[in-house]
């Protein structure tokens, strides 16, 4: 749960933080109710959801190896 929320929050410094000073890097998000700021929030979930799954398939794996050792 703490990577996930980590992931989270440095997911949404990146975007939203950094991303308004690198105007360049993320364009349209100017604010956050702007023209990609729905597209933005997505990637925020998405790579949320990504680690989310990686934990899960890494927990089970070794749940696996340890039944199986």
């Amino acid at each position: 749960m703490k990577a996930i929320l980590a992931t989270i929050i440095f997911s949404y410094v990146f975007v939203y933080i950094i991303g308004i000073n690198l105007g360049f890097l993320f364009p349209g998000i100017n604010s956050i109710t702007g023209h990609f700021g729905p597209v933005y929030t997505g990637i925020i979930f998405l790579s949320a959801l990504i680690v989310g799954c990686t934990i899960f398939i890494i927990e089970r794996i070794e749940k696996l190896i340890k039944d199986k050792g």
